[in-house]
């Protein structure tokens, strides 16, 4: 037989269990509520904005905000370097390559080489962004959620026909992944993947997108490679001579270096003033100084 005692203590331990089971009853609603929400993740498929998004990432835009830019893909077997003077590209120990406004300046082989362009454009300009192609606002938009701090986007392309400049063949299927930060659209991380017209995977092509670091190493070599205070020699091109629309492009470079002159279309270098001697390149033995003139083809 029970005594009261027992009685009272039994009852109020129904009650702390009744207690109990009603707040891990709760817990297990909220929790479960939390997990079929995503974990917080909102889903903004419905939202996004893909001509911001391509804004964004703009090199120019995004060099407004940051010192720099770096994408590296893989195991930094590839990395571009990008900052207000000058752009770096780097595939592995056998090629690298150091744009400024006016030059490009490549080590491949062992061998240094570059290229002194004599138009009006800014070549290092030409890259409008370290990641997006052209083709991403044709992108077909497959999703997108927003965690608070990160956007994962997703999008697709078909290739409708060849299109060399993008390195796609007709029926060439692209699924991309972007990871955006989530107040300014700012490009995280990156994955291309290509399936070609027979369904085989061909590319699978992943990127790390960093912010405000440092010069790379092999980029500072370049450079000082590229501004040589010895053995030097100076390459100088006059366009339009004697018009008032002549323009001088000169560059010191290192005595047997090759380099070769870009000229803007439509023009012809000429070895004189007059420009009656077409210049041939293959005269220049890359040991003494070159004056040559350039101007619109008859």
């Amino acid at each position: 037989m029970r005594s009261k005692r027992a009685h009272r203590d039994a009852k109020h331990w129904g009650k702390r269990s009744r207690k109990k089971t009603a707040v891990l009853l709760l817990c297990c609603i909220c929790l479960s509520a939390f997990w079929l929400s995503g974990c917080g993740t909102k889903d903004i498929t419905g939202e996004i904005d893909l001509d911001r998004v391509y804004e964004a990432n703009k090199t120019s835009n995004l060099l407004q905000n940051h010192r720099s830019i770096r994408q590296t893909v893989g195991s930094e077997d590839f990395t571009v370097y990008i900052d207000r003077e000058r752009y770096f590209y780097e595939l592995g120990d056998d090629y690298r390559q150091l744009v400024g406004d006016d030059f490009s300046f490549v080590y491949y082989d062992g061998k240094f080489s570059g290229v002194l362009y004599a138009d009006s454009g800014k070549y290092r300009e030409t890259y409008t962004s370290i990641f997006l192609t052209d083709s991403f606002r044709e992108e077909t938009l497959v999703s997108a959620t927003d965690d608070g701090t990160q956007i994962h986007l997703k999008t697709q392309y078909d290739a409708k026909q060849d299109e060399p400049d993008l390195g796609l063949s007709k029926g060439d299927h692209c699924d991309y992944v972007y990871v955006l930060d989530s107040k300014t659209y700012e490009l995280i991380e990156g994955r291309q993947t290509l399936t070609d017209a027979d369904g085989k995977m061909t590319v699978d092509y992943r990127s790390k997108i960093t912010y405000d670091t440092p010069l790379p190493k092999e980029a500072a070599e370049m450079e000082e490679r590229s501004k040589p205070d010895t053995d030097l020699r100076t390459l100088t091109v006059v366009l339009d001579p004697n018009t008032k629309k002549e323009k001088v492009y000169s560059r010191t470079v290192r005595k047997g270096d090759y380099f070769s002159v870009v000229i803007p279309d439509g023009y012809t270098m000429y070895e004189d003033e007059d420009c009656t001697i077409p210049y041939e390149e293959d005269l220049d033995d890359n040991e003494h100084h070159l004056l040559l003139f350039a101007k619109p083809s008859a």
